[in-house]
């Protein structure tokens, strides 16, 4: 309550959702956080910690950090406790982001919620970085670095998990005989259950975004791109099993391998190019009419 009237001060120096600040603001902004420690340590922090909720990226606010930080203003001397309530909280942030990964990835994969915090995670360290770098802050680089190293090892965990997840939709079967060596050939016998083929779906796509998702978390992405590859040639040599399948199978044998091709093929199209995808159709077809 003693802070509702500085929250409206703060509510008209910054904008909802402002992507950025200019100097004015930036003065306006020391100010307003001398007059709040003034009152009490406290509301000065507390005018700070509510700096991120008014600006586009929470990120943004370790510039004005820097500001108070690195400012000639001898008032603020005596209130650097305060601000540095907003790096730590800023840090605290990117550091629970990065556990959050560690404690999804060591669940069963949901590649959709696994994505978008990728995502939000590499926005929020590359906007911290950014500003660090720009600043020399060699301390807070290296933290947002070990915080990376973190989501990293989550994200790769995520592709392992998101293999295992394409492999249960791609069914297959030990063909039997004298030579164990024989390679499992498509199972086109037993219907899979929707949830597999969906969780695949989505798996494709975090497989397919690795790459990328690897060099905004500041990865190396050719690990993760060797992934992709890998699950891409898994994936093409499956699909062409099963058009030797339906070349072989007569009746309902030949009817139920054609729809698993279909099912596949809805899976694994997006890491299959245009032209592939639309061969191994042209190849099915002619298959199923072979007498």
């Amino acid at each position: 309550l003693p802070a509702i009237d500085i929250l409206k001060d703060l509510r008209a120096v910054v904008p909802s959702s402002s992507p950025s600040l200019n100097e004015e603001q930036f003065f306006q902004l020391r100010k307003l956080f001398l007059s709040a420690h003034e009152q009490s340590p406290y509301l000065g922090s507390y005018v700070l910690l509510a700096l991120k909720g008014r600006l586009e990226a929470p990120w943004r606010a370790l510039g004005v950090y820097y500001h108070l930080a690195r400012s000639a203003d001898e008032q603020l001397h005596g209130a650097r406790d305060a601000v540095m309530a907003l790096p730590e909280s800023l840090f605290e942030d990117i550091e629970e982001l990065a556990r959050a990964l560690e404690r999804a990835c060591a669940l069963p994969l949901d590649a959709q919620s696994a994505m978008a915090r990728i995502s939000y995670f590499a926005e929020y360290a590359d906007g911290l970085m950014r500003q660090a770098t720009r600043t020399g802050d060699n301390v807070f680089v290296n933290r947002i670095e070990a915080c990376r190293d973190i989501a990293s090892e989550a994200h790769a965990r995520f592709m392992e998990l998101a293999l295992a997840n394409m492999r249960d939709a791609l069914p297959v079967r030990h063909t039997g005989g004298s030579s164990r060596l024989a390679p499992p050939r498509p199972d086109f016998a037993r219907p899979l259950a929707p949830e597999i083929v969906n969780d695949a779906k989505s798996a494709m796509e975090l497989i397919v975004a690795a790459p990328l998702d690897a060099r905004r978390l500041g990865d190396d992405p050719v690990n993760a791109q060797s992934i992709t590859d890998d699950a891409h040639d898994q994936a093409k040599t499956y699909a062409n099993d099963l058009v030797a399948e339906i070349r072989a199978a007569e009746g309902n044998d030949r009817a139920a391998a054609r729809r698993l091709l279909d099912q596949t093929l809805s899976v694994i199209g997006p890491l299959l190019k245009s032209d592939e995808a639309g061969l191994i159709r042209d190849r099915a077809a002619a298959a199923a009419v072979t007498v």
